[in-house]
């Protein structure tokens, strides 16, 4: 496949992307089975083929959702599924051990997530770590960094290599998922004369 066709495929994976967080981060209610159908068939395929090509997409975002995590633990997890992306959030993870404990209350459930936090963020970085032992894609979201300094570690994600020889496309967002908002690419470096030349805006 020529550099060209590789940079387009690049820049497609980047929007795909940006849409599928933007649309899913704005639902007012869950989808029905026919909308997680229609993913897996549209995103879900293409993914696929990013894989395929020889890509892995690593998305990572940083946004605050305060108590508002009914997306994020409840329709996040299943969206990116049909997606054929693992979604990897400390929040979720954390939701995930309150749930598992004999005296767990969901009216409380929120509320008492702060506790488990901490250890829903060694369960998110493990399951980051064998995404890209795997060379897998994946979507990090961090839902309430709050005071948390994780530029160390998105450094960490944005430098990580392939062991296969697959070529990542890294993209962090901090910026609220509304329509005029952007993420920061970092494509690979074999494609970025490619990309500049034909995509002047991500020069």
């Amino acid at each position: 496949m020529s550099t060209d066709k590789d940079a387009d495929l690049a820049v497609i994976a980047f929007v795909v992307a940006e849409d599928l967080y933007k649309t899913v981060a704005n639902l007012t209610e869950p989808p029905n089975e026919v909308g997680y159908q229609y993913i897996g068939a549209t995103a879900g395929t293409f993914f696929q083929l990013l894989q395929k090509r020889g890509f892995i997409l690593r998305y990572l975002v940083d946004n605050e959702f305060g108590e508002q995590l009914g997306g994020p633990i409840n329709v996040f997890p299943k969206w990116y599924d049909m997606c054929g992306l693992p979604f990897i959030c400390p929040q979720t993870s954390a939701f995930k051990v309150l749930k598992s404990k004999p005296d767990f209350a969901p009216e409380q459930g929120i509320i008492n997530l702060s506790n488990y936090v901490e250890e829903g963020w060694v369960i998110a970085k493990e399951l980051v770590q064998r995404c890209e032992a795997e060379d897998r894609s994946y979507v990090f979201l961090i839902a309430n960094a709050l005071t948390t300094d994780i530029s160390a570690y998105l450094k960490e994600r944005n430098d990580a290599s392939s062991s296969k020889g697959m070529h990542s496309i890294f993209v962090f967002r901090n910026q609220v998922a509304e329509s005029k908002t952007t993420a920061t690419v970092k494509f690979p470096e074999h494609l970025e004369s490619a990309i500049a030349e034909q995509y002047p805006g991500f020069a």
